[in-house]
C-alpha cells in the first residue's frame, strides 16, 4: 500500500510504502514476523495480520512481541478478520529509509508495470 505521510516536508516528498502480510489462521506464527520484515525490504514499513486461532502458543507469544517489537515490525491479531472491532493492534512499525534500487525491486516485486505507469512516480 502506498499512502502520503499526514505532514509532509515538501510537495515532492514520495508516497511512503506499507509491506502488509496476512496470514490465515494456520499460518500465524513467530516465522510470520520474520516473513514480514524480509518482504518489507524496500518499503518504509512492515505489517504482520494474523488470527489468533487456532492461536499461538503461550511460550511462542512472548517470543512473536518481542521480535515484532525488535524488528520494528507492526503486528495487529484479529479473532474474525471480517470485524475490525476484533483487531488488536500491539505495535505500530517504526518507519525505514530505504535506497531508490530497494524502492525500485520492492515496487517491481509487489505492483504490476502497468499500474506503476499508470500512477507515475511513487
Amino acid at each position: 500500500m502506498a499512502a502520503y505521510p499526514r505532514r509532509r516536508s515538501s510537495a515532492a516528498e514520495p508516497r511512503r510504502l506499507h509491506a502488509i502480510e496476512v496470514e490465515t489462521a494456520d499460518g500465524f506464527d513467530l516465522k510470520s514476523v520474520y516473513q514480514a520484515h524480509a518482504q518489507g525490504r524496500g518499503a518504509n514499513y512492515s505489517w504482520v495480520f494474523g488470527s489468533k486461532r487456532p492461536g499461538v502458543s503461550k511460550g511462542d507469544w512472548a517470543r512473536v512481541l518481542w521480535t515484532a517489537n525488535e524488528l520494528k515490525v507492526g503486528l495487529v491479531t484479529f479473532e474474525k478478520p471480517h470485524l475490525m472491532s476484533t483487531w488488536t493492534k500491539h505495535f505500530d512499525p517504526v518507519f525505514r529509509e530505504t535506497t531508490l534500487e530497494d524502492r525500485a525491486d520492492f515496487l517491481k516485486q509487489t505492483v504490476s508495470a502497468a499500474n506503476i505507469e499508470l500512477i507515475g512516480d511513487w
